[in-house]
């Protein structure tokens, strides 16, 4: 996968807890690009932003040196800041919306180094580095028309020389969280952290557990609302897009697409009426998660000594039952499907309670 090869060559951890992917991956795609020969090869991957200049230039030497030539596909910045809350939030970030737009548009950092998001995201200095690396004359700026969805692949169809048509929508879909879920993440975030969970057992229960099964496509109702960006965080946002926006027009690289989307506003949108809620299955889908990845991990001695052995299970099995009236199984016993939500949920709190008791307290932090 590109993302685990580029992650590899420039050291990014793909999520918090986890080490950088094996450098393997990239020396895989390194010489796939170089078998390639006179073909053209695209290699797409969001981690290219987050190259320093010296990254860059060894990257840009590895897959072809003057053959290369950038792509960098931009979106208006006031879009860009809900939708990056909610990737903070899903690895960790304890911040409420609000208070992390505070911090990434008022409070820059004060020796003037970049965080991780300005990195990616001051898009003129990101097409800058870009250029520096490669010229002018070998970048071309996309500035993504989110109305007309077929535009960014027909646009990569003319650049690649492909005829019109060929490339179509990927059908894997990457779900927005509502407010409620992004919110419910949150404020786990903020109890495992005070509870001193590991990252380990983090990323494990929450990550791998709610975070995933958040993350499941499904029908979202009309009423649920999403992070709501506020007038003066949208007002920051278009002014530094029109910052940016002229500042690209000066560096003499390619641009396809109108550059005044970047710096449009959105329609303002209504506050949400009282606190954020979560669909019900959607919480007890979240809590069965978590509580399945709570569970010891049982090994093949546990698994051995709740084996039957083939000969005992046989005379078991030829043993009729014994007569008498059979009980009514619990709520506990029975299928899923004969369950209420409600009776579901509690039995799943009840579970997760039990489980989360037995488990040691941990003593690392999550930062």
């Amino acid at each position: 996968m590109p993302g685990h090869a580029v992650g590899s060559r420039l050291g990014l951890s793909l999520a918090k807890g986890e080490a950088p992917p094996d450098i393997a991956h990239w020396r895989e795609l390194r010489d796939e690009v170089t078998a390639a020969g006179d073909q053209r090869v695209v290699v797409s991957c969001e981690f290219f932003a987050n190259a320093d200049p010296d990254a860059l230039g060894e990257v840009v030497e590895e897959l072809g040196g003057d053959a290369v030539h950038v792509v960098v596909t931009l979106r208006p910045l006031v879009r860009i800041l809900p939708s990056q809350w909610q990737e903070y939030v899903q690895n960790g970030l304890r911040s409420g919306y609000e208070e992390w737009l505070d911090d990434i548009l008022r409070k820059r950092a004060d020796d003037g180094t970049p965080t991780a998001f300005w990195r990616r995201h001051r898009h003129d200095a990101l097409v800058e580095r870009w250029a520096a690396a490669v010229g002018p004359d070998r970048v071309t700026v996309v500035v993504v028309d989110e109305t007309e969805p077929l535009a960014l692949l027909r646009t990569f169809e003319e650049l690649t020389g492909l005829p019109e048509g060929v490339l179509r929508p990927d059908s894997h879909v990457n779900p927005s969280l509502t407010l409620g879920e992004a919110e419910m993440l949150r404020r786990l975030n903020e109890a495992t952290h005070e509870r001193g969970w590991p990252d380990h057992r983090y990323v494990e229960v929450i990550r791998h557990g709610v975070r995933f099964e958040l993350r499941k496509p499904r029908r979202r109702e009309a009423g649920e609302p999403r992070a709501a960006t506020p007038e003066w965080a949208v007002d920051e946002a278009v002014a530094l897009a029109e910052e940016m926006t002229g500042r690209i027009a000066g560096l003499g690289v390619r641009i396809v697409g109108d550059p005044a989307r970047l710096t449009r506003r959105p329609t303002a949108q209504p506050a949400p009426a009282g606190p954020p809620m979560v669909h019900a299955d959607v919480a007890a889908r979240a809590v069965l998660a978590a509580v399945q990845k709570s569970a010891p991990k049982r090994g093949k001695k546990a698994q051995a000594a709740n084996t039957v052995p083939a000969a005992k299970e046989s005379a078991a099995a030829k043993k009729p039952p014994a007569a008498g009236p059979r009980r009514p199984a619990s709520a506990e016993d029975r299928p899923v499907r004969e369950v209420s939500p409600a009776t579901l949920v509690r039995i799943l709190r009840r579970r997760g309670l039990r489980r989360l008791r037995r488990l040691p307290r941990g003593r690392g932090t999550r930062g």
